[in-house]
């Protein structure tokens, strides 16, 4: 196995300069011989520590492993007709190829022997019956414990000592139990990092194993404990070797297989010619991580239009798949799709990655309260008139169902604040005042008291306050959206290749404008690009300060939280 400190981390600027293109993964450098590990577009603010690169990895390889399950069950195998969007021919054993959109050759390797070998044991072996065969666990038949207790031995303290010779035990037969112990260890460190569901059969072998011969701290994916850990489970695995004379069949693929685990560093397999682990184009993953993700986190959205081959009409009961140009597109049954341009009486399609359309209706302010980011109750006074007073306050807790800063939140508190202020008797604009009872009170930034106002008059002007901004400020009816695997100085640049992306856009959106199905609705088009980030928020909306983009947004979508729910959907 490879330390992860080992590995180069190649990212951002770098990334560029080496000419990396689309590229991600793992590959040998020409010059220096040195594995380079290559992260995605937007990674510039990664640290390349040993937890997060180790992290990293794992999901890139789980990320690459359902991309292509995806791609098979879709059947999108190359032939010789190719027919769908991206065309899939498999080559060797790890290899896949397929054409992208473009008629590009996407080359992708998934498969890492050292760890598919550990893998494939458990699939082809019954590992479970083997720990059991082999005596590292022992069951008592319960069923039988009189004719064990027949022959017991009874003591002065009323217990009873039963001999092993007594029950059934099993034989070790063929397979030493160490060398399934050290598998099971293996095994178990692997799928712990990858999150997968252990048998516990499995985690009780590992921590016995564990147990006897390594320290608490230890581990085989700890930063300072990764070569001893290594070492220890060589020498036990030699040990093994040399002093078992009988070795069958399952005993070879145990061995073969932890032997390559534990000797052999980050190699290829045969077929892979190109000698890197990775895809030569990773757009073709964002789009089906961005597209998971939107369909997964609809809320209060519906698809319209989906460029997608993924098997998402179960998760979406107003679509259906039609085809257009020889391309198999996800519409809404109600959406007459008037993506062309027609020329001499044929037409020539044009494919948006995703257009939804947006069926949240209330305000911020709105969702703010919903929330419990403002809330209210009513107090009294404590003198003689005992009258009755409001608390307004604002909480800085997250919203579950939205994104938005401390900022943008406080801005909405201060213009609710700002609202009964201007009613009220102590006006800071030359307007008649609609209360003149009502005085506003500032205890602090976050709580203010509402005084000369009845409970029922507030929630009056609550409402009134909502259905002001939901009609100011409601978002865009329709978002055309296109994944864009581009970092963000891409579009800092006024290079021919983006004004050709803007103006690709801007016909998208004057299609929508001209579409029956979005007569009097907003649009905003948008690019979803990839931006790594630790925060908790899904995306960031980066400002078009000299408005080179006519109107589109930049979406800076949190890469972590989209490849989580690509990987858990």
């Amino acid at each position: 196995m490879f330390n992860f400190d080992e590995l180069k981390i190649i990212k951002g600027k770098e990334s560029e300069e080496r000419r990396c293109g689309s590229f991600v993964g793992i590959r040998r450098d020409r010059d220096t011989k040195e594995m380079h590990f290559i992260l995605p577009r937007g990674f510039e603010d990664f640290d390349p520590n040993y937890n997060n690169v180790k992290y990293l990895f794992f999901n890139m390889y789980k990320t690459f492993k359902k991309f292509l399950d995806e791609r098979n069950n879709v059947e999108k195998i190359l032939d010789d007709k190719p027919q769908s969007k991206d065309n899939v021919s498999v080559k060797g054993i790890g290899s896949y190829r397929f054409t992208d959109s473009n008629d590009n050759e996407v080359i992708m390797y998934s498969k890492i022997e050292m760890i598919e070998g550990m893998i494939e044991v458990h699939k082809e072996l019954d590992i479970e019956t083997l720990i059991q065969q082999s005596g590292l666990v022992e069951e008592i038949d319960y069923s039988r414990i009189d004719s064990l207790i027949n022959n017991g031995v009874f003591l002065k303290n009323h217990s009873i000592l039963i001999d092993f010779m007594v029950g059934e035990r099993n034989i070790i037969q063929g397979i030493p139990a160490e060398i399934i112990e050290i598998y099971c260890y293996i095994y178990n460190e692997l799928l712990v990092e990858l999150d997968y569901n252990i048998n516990d059969r499995v985690k009780d072998i590992a921590y016995n194993f564990s147990y006897k011969n390594l320290t608490a701290e230890q581990g085989l994916f700890n930063e300072h404990t990764f070569e001893s850990t290594i070492t220890i489970l060589k020498d036990r695995l030699d040990l093994v070797h040399r002093y078992t004379a009988y070795k069958d069949s399952s005993y070879w693929l145990i061995y073969d297989a932890v032997e390559k685990f534990l000797y052999s560093g980050l190699i290829f397999d045969n077929e892979n010619e190109e000698g890197f682990w990775g895809i030569n184009n990773f757009s073709q993953i964002w789009e089906d991580m961005c597209n998971t993700f939107f369909i997964d986190n609809l809320d209060k959205s519906e698809v319209i239009y989906c460029d997608s081959g993924l098997n998402f009409e179960k998760k979406l009961n107003n679509v259906i798949r039609r085809n257009f140009g020889g391309f198999s597109i996800l519409v809404d049954r109600s959406f007459d799709n008037n993506f062309y341009i027609k020329f001499n009486e044929s037409k020539r399609w044009m494919r948006p990655d995703l257009v939804v359309k947006n069926n949240d209706i209330s305000s911020f302010i709105e969702l703010l309260f919903n929330e419990g980011v403002i809330s209210y109750k009513v107090e009294r006074n404590r003198n003689i008139f005992n009258n009755e007073y409001i608390i307004v306050s604002f909480s800085s807790k997250k919203l579950i169902n939205y994104e938005a800063s401390e900022q943008m939140k406080i801005s909405a508190f201060n213009k609710f604040i700002n609202k009964f202020e201007v009613m009220g008797f102590r006006n800071p604009r030359k307007i008649s005042k609609k209360y003149n009872s009502l005085i506003v009170k500032k205890i602090n930034s976050k709580v203010y008291h509402l005084n000369g106002i009845s409970e029922s008059i507030f929630l009056t002007e609550i409402n009134n306050i909502f259905e002001d901004d939901r009609n100011r400020h409601s978002s865009p009816d329709i978002h055309c959206i296109d994944w864009k695997y581009l970092p963000l100085d891409y579009f800092e640049e006024n290079s021919p290749e983006l004004k050709l992306n803007i103006t690709k856009q801007l016909t998208y959106d004057f299609c929508l404008h001209n579409n029956p199905y979005c007569e009097n609705k907003s649009i905003q088009s948008q690019f979803g690009i990839p931006y790594y980030t630790c925060s908790d928020e899904y995306f960031q909306l980066h400002n078009d300060e000299d408005g080179s983009l006519q109107g589109i947004q930049i979406c800076k979508m949190n890469f972590n939280k989209i490849q989580s729910v690509y990987l858990n959907a």
